[in-house]
């Protein structure tokens, strides 16, 4: 059993958009909550100074720019980054590796391989991990413990050169693949995918290739973060309606861009852009849209947005390019 088995978050996020916030490049779990005094976070005051244990620190190894983070269903760590992916059980890191088929021989002669450029390490509804690389998604096989790539389907864009950025399992159980080439939906069983990719010349089409996010609400709707903005998907029909953040000026790229999202608990969707914040009602289709005031020590830090969190306490946490984190916690004035 790990040593630090915990309850999870019961989420649509995956972990690694609950506590990637929390690490920087380096993973450190060093960070540093400003501007909040620490009896308005939890019911006992914490400490004025508070001690962290940096994992990574002093290791043989580098595992670069982390961007997969998960707590699975037995209570290891996945940690996965631009050089590697480790399993951590509290005590010792283990890497995992890649089979890969061995081109160089006759024989069908699998090699191993690290899993390098990580985006997303995923969970399924059976206990499967998943990871979104940017060459590869990757299955994972706990018998070897080792990873295996989904392969190309001949007949359809092929999934390797598609940039993945996340996975989701959707209702009818099977996973929706977010790529900066379209979706991509995987059968879990057969491994067999359908792409779905941009297509501007029909209103209810896709309407950009850079999929950035796929987000599942308590409702079961489908919500996409591209490029052209907020696309939500009609899953019987398969067509895409656009929203956009900045609906008073729509001609604007970076604040229309969607980059993440999570749903709050009124309904409504908080979306991280480029450039700002946006609350989002389906039901009204209204926006409010929040920008970072550099004369504004109360406005959030920084931009592009690049994680969004909901904790237990309903507080909205932020991750920006280079800014740290800030909290956002609702009082009479919200939103």
């Amino acid at each position: 059993m790990p040593k630090f088995f915990f309850p999870l978050f019961k989420s649509q996020k995956t972990q690694r958009q609950q506590l990637l916030v929390a690490f920087s490049s380096a993973f450190s779990f060093a960070f540093f909550l400003l501007f909040f005094p620490a009896s308005d976070l939890c019911a006992e005051p914490l400490p004025q100074t508070i001690k962290f244990q940096r994992l990574l620190e002093n290791k043989d190894f580098s595992l670069g720019d982390i961007r997969g983070l998960l707590q699975d269903s037995q209570g290891f760590m996945w940690i996965g980054g631009s050089n590697g992916l480790i399993r951590y059980d509290g005590y010792e890191f283990k890497f995992i590796s890649q089979t890969l088929q061995n081109k160089t021989q006759s024989s069908s002669v699998p090699v191993m391989s690290n899993v390098q450029n990580i985006h997303d390490i995923y969970e399924d509804s059976d206990h499967i991990l998943w990871v979104a690389t940017t060459t590869n998604l990757l299955r994972y096989d706990p018998s070897k413990e080792s990873f295996t790539a989904v392969p190309n389907d001949p007949l359809s864009v092929p999934i390797s050169s598609a940039n993945l950025q996340g996975v989701v399992e959707i209702p009818s159980g099977e996973l929706l693949i977010s790529t900066w080439n379209g979706l991509f939906i995987l059968d879990r069983k057969t491994y067999q995918y359908t792409a779905i990719q941009a297509d501007t010349s029909q209103k209810d089409g896709l309407q950009n290739s850079t999929v950035n996010v796929v987000y599942v609400d308590r409702s079961g709707a489908l919500w996409l973060g591209t490029n052209a903005g907020l696309e939500k998907l009609d899953w019987k029909t398969r067509k895409f309606t656009l929203v956009k953040p900045y609906p008073e000026r729509p001609d604007l790229l970076e604040p229309n861009q969607v980059v993440d999202i999570v749903a709050d608990q009124d309904g409504s969707l908080w979306l991280g852009t480029n450039d700002g914040l946006v609350n989002f009602n389906p039901n009204t289709q209204a926006t409010i849209r929040y920008v970072n005031n550099p004369l504004d020590d109360s406005s959030f830090n920084g931009k592009p947005i690049w994680e969004l969190m909901l904790d237990s306490n309903g507080a909205l946490w932020i991750a920006t390019d280079g800014s740290g984190i800030s909290v956002f916690e609702k009082t009479e004035q919200y939103p």
